[in-house]
């Protein structure tokens, strides 16, 4: 039996006035048609955020200019592990452009829908969710 391979990936839940940023994997890669978190895998000897600047330069032509670290989790794929990094960034510099045949959109997380994305990212649409719910005021209609 091989072994699966261990991987190390940072993602960035990218935050605006319109929502969070959802990119959709495009046709011909794994888990085509899939919504996930902009990122991709740590190259040997480079730190987290060197690795998140250069993802989101590539995927996306930002540089991320105010984020922080979020959380780290681990996820088994039939193919392989990650262990995975997240960071949240608020503010970046450039604009957005789909470098790589994906297509992007903006939702609220309220609206999100963990089903939609891949399965390493849906624990993630789960907080966000509950994070938004939470801020949200109830207003109590009979008022």
């Amino acid at each position: 039996m091989t072994a699966r391979p261990n991987l190390c990936v940072v993602a960035a839940v990218i935050e605006s006035e319109e929502g969070l940023l959802a990119v959709r994997r495009p046709a011909g890669k794994p888990y085509a048609g899939y919504f996930e978190f902009p990122g991709g895998k740590v190259e040997p000897g480079e730190s987290l955020e060197t690795a998140l600047s250069r993802e989101l330069q590539e995927e996306l032509d930002v540089t991320p200019v105010k984020f922080d670290f979020w959380l780290e989790k681990s996820h088994a794929y039939p193919e392989f592990y990650i262990r995975l990094h997240v960071f949240r960034v608020r503010e970046f510099s450039g604009a957005i452009k789909p470098l790589e045949g994906q297509s992007l959109c903006w939702l609220a997380p309220e609206a999100a829908e963990p089903e939609a994305f891949l399965p390493a990212d849906r624990e993630l649409v789960d907080l966000l969710r509950r994070e938004a719910t939470s801020r949200t005021p109830n207003v109590d209609a009979g008022s």
